[in-house]
């Protein structure tokens, strides 16, 4: 599965010429306190590396590539997210470039964040913490990163003389290598590494000591450092980084990827042909001897089309038994990834994928529609536990996964891995509903596709969607009179792209056929009464189907561009925009008919409908706002306070209404945040707090239909959350 690249999505923005609502300005200070926790999925999401403290027990941190940083707590069995309180406008932080914990101070950590190098993206921030990461200072650092990038499980780029903790390394991917001496406060560039300059895009990968070399408090002064580009990869410094030389011997024709130093100073690096993760058709394992100054290819097993085309990408060595180590793939392709074990300095190794036992009882999806998983795709890093040498963690693209038994590989015994992902919430989020009967949750997400919910608090026991899977769906729709029949559409094979489901979605039944020139997804809605459905394909003019997807037809009327919605309440009623044009029908969706007079706001906006009130439309515009229409659209009115619109949902009317509450992600006035409106948008309560803003990226929101002030807040790389009101 592939995790996305961390992306900014901007919406464009337009003046618009409609008469505003004589509605009062929201008090923006007026805010209700709200209890904010994850929506239970299990992982869902790209972990690009893991960290264990070497100095505390059970402390293990780890970076993605669109979720932030998070901390395993020992006590509770559960990953804490620490970096929730990343608010709009810093969204870019939440890629992790790389992570240090520092060898002397368990309370010590850093982060290298930033997700983006393109021009648009800010630069990057080295966020240090002296409590395990409750806290942070950010300091910013001269140059961007690429934490959600291709070449993000590469590393670590972020090291920590472990002779001299306050002296930092990090490699960058455009601006060669820098060096902190004051535990991250400042920074200089070291003049002489000779690769200081645009490189690839990938630049510095790894930064490793040989602590032999560092003693009495002095610099260590053996260092490695892995450059991403074939020919001459690995530079040595034998004098704390004064002076830098080639090193001769390693495979020239690899990328490396990661190292580690043993206790008596063997370098272990693992390579790919490429930066990866995608595109991986080749790598190798070797070892650098300094006795000797011999290198020695030890690959546990070639790529090869017998065995496969990957890669190598994790590596690990056992902190209490020298010379055993581990290593994992990366690119295997369908089969899942694979682990190797040696426990002779690479002489010999164990497959650990030929034993496994694969546990998914507390996460049902992550076998991705299959009878049974497998270890997973693209494994980014794996760990043994410095103080338990039978436990190991690797992070994939979809979670975490741990055994407690890993030497039962010597005596080739079988052993079983289980998802380790409590907490540990990653998903994508690219569409929410939430019925007035059955699940409480329908969801549509990047890579691992939909999800039922009945239940807030555990991984759905079926799993994902099925029958087709889908790699992502982009959009979930039900019929409000019938709320057990669903449509949704997404990402899969031509043909295999839609499905509906007349249970609610417990089970699926694909669409028959496609409209006549579909180019993918796109979006879809379904009639009040469940008896008509309108596909808006990707590059195709939006169709419609009586029969469940049977056979398609032409809305007559409408462009490629068009987007089209149902009425909440009145059958056969249907509604869409192209641009600035407004359109209506009565048909059943066969005709489509502008509104003449109507012109709405140039850009994306989005229509929305509101349950239970026959032509009541809302139109949601980033940057410009939030618009009204009490008549089928024949005209709108703007809600004044409402300065920009990022999603937008309705949830349960508040006691003694009946209009139902009002949910956006936006800004009222000139506060950003997470919105909820009592009284058709007049006043607003902000109902999120510094300590959960997700970066504020959002492309989904809901209320609950059936509980008052619940919401469903659908991120991008943090999974679900659901809000309520604090209890007083």
């Amino acid at each position: 599965m592939i995790s996305p690249t961390f992306v900014r999505q901007r919406l464009l923005a337009a003046s618009i010429a409609v008469a505003s609502v004589a509605w009062p300005l929201a008090a923006t200070s007026i805010a209700q306190n709200y209890t904010w926790k994850n929506v239970e999925i299990g992982g869902g999401g790209f972990v690009t590396g893991v960290a264990y403290s070497p100095k505390q027990p059970d402390l293990i941190f780890a970076r993605t590539d669109a979720g932030g940083a998070f901390r395993w707590d020992a006590s509770s069995h559960r990953w804490l997210p620490l970096m929730d309180w990343v608010g709009q406008g810093q969204s870019n932080l939440l890629g992790i470039e790389s992570i240090a914990v520092d060898p002397a101070d368990a309370a010590r950590v850093y982060l290298a964040a930033g997700a983006n190098t393109q021009a648009w993206a800010g630069n990057g921030f080295i966020l240090r913490s002296s409590d395990q990461g409750r806290s942070w200072k950010k300091i910013e650092m001269p140059l961007k990163m690429g934490g959600g990038e291709e070449g993000r499980t590469i590393g670590e780029r972020l090291a920590i003389d472990p002779s001299q903790t306050s002296v930092l390394f990090f490699g960058s991917r455009n601006d060669g290598l820098w060096r902190s001496p004051d535990s991250g406060d400042t920074w200089d560039r070291v003049g002489a590494f000779p690769v200081i300059s645009r490189t690839n895009g990938i630049g510095i990968g790894f930064v490793v000591f040989d602590p032999r070399s560092g003693t009495g408090g002095a610099l260590t002064q053996t260092i490695y450092v892995g450059v991403a580009v074939p020919g001459e990869t690995i530079y040595r410094s034998t004098n704390g980084g004064l002076t830098w030389m080639s090193m001769m011997g390693e495979p020239e024709r690899f990328l490396p990827h990661r190292a580690v130093v043993d206790e008596r100073g063997v370098l272990y690096v693992t390579y790919t042909n490429n930066p990866g993760p995608s595109e991986i058709t080749d790598g190798a394992v070797w070892k650098f001897n300094p006795t000797g100054e011999k290198w020695t290819n030890i690959t546990p097993m070639a790529p090869s089309p017998e065995n496969g085309r990957f890669g190598y990408s994790g590596i690990t060595i056992d902190a209490r038994n020298p010379g055993t180590l581990m290593v994992s793939t990366i690119g295997r392709g369908k089969d899942g990834e694979d682990l190797f074990r040696s426990t002779d300095g690479g002489k010999s190794w164990r497959s650990a994928s030929q034993l496994a036992l694969i546990n998914t009882d507390s996460t049902p999806y992550l076998s991705f529609g299959r009878a049974s998983a497998n270890m997973g795709k693209w494994i980014s890093d794996v760990k043994i536990d410095p103080f338990n040498s039978d436990r190991v963690i690797y992070g994939t693209s979809s979670a975490i996964w741990a055994t407690e038994s890993i030497s039962n590989l010597d005596s080739d015994q079988s052993l079983t891995w289980a998802p380790r992902t409590a907490g540990l919430e990653l998903a994508s989020v690219n569409t929410l509903v939430s019925p007035p009967t059955g699940a409480l949750l329908l969801s549509g997400m990047a890579d691992i596709g939909g999800l039922r919910h009945d239940t807030l608090d555990a991984s759905p026991k079926q799993g994902m969607f099925t029958n087709p899977v889908f790699t992502g769906i982009d959009s979930i729709d039900f019929a409000q009179k019938k709320p057990e029949i669903v449509v949704r559409v997404g990402s899969g094979q031509p043909g295999k792209r839609g499905a509906f489901s007349n249970d609610g979605g417990s089970t699926w039944t694909p669409f028959a056929t496609e409209p006549r020139g579909s180019g993918g997804s796109g979006n879809v809605t379904i009639a009040a009464d469940g008896r008509t459905i309108i596909w808006c394909a990707r590059n195709c003019q939006p169709q419609f189907s009586n029969d469940s997807g049977a056979t398609w037809a032409p809305c007559r009327g409408l462009s490629v561009k068009s987007t089209v919605i149902a009425d909440r309440e009145a059958p056969g009623t249907f509604y869409a925009n192209d641009g600035a044009k407004m359109y209506f029908s009565t048909d059943g969706g066969t005709t489509f008919t502008q509104r003449e007079d109507v012109t709405l706001p140039i850009g994306r906006g989005r229509l929305c409908a509101t349950p239970g009130k026959a032509g009541h439309l809302w139109l949601i515009t980033s940057k410009i706002g939030l618009h009204l229409s009490v008549d089928g659209g024949v005209k709108f009115e703007r809600i004044a306070s409402v300065k920009d619109a990022q999603a937008f949902g309705f949830g349960a009317a508040a006691p003694g209404k009946d209009y139902p509450a009002l949910y956006i992600v936006g800004a009222i006035g000139s506060v950003s945040g997470v919105f909820r409106s009592d009284d058709t948008g007049g006043t607003w309560v902000k109902i999120n707090d510094d300590a959960h803003q997700y970066g504020l990226l959002s492309r989904a929101i809901t209320g609950d239909p059936r509980t008052y002030g619940r919401v469903y807040l659908g991120t991008v790389g943090r999974g679900i959350l659901v809000g309520e009101p604090a209890a007083k």
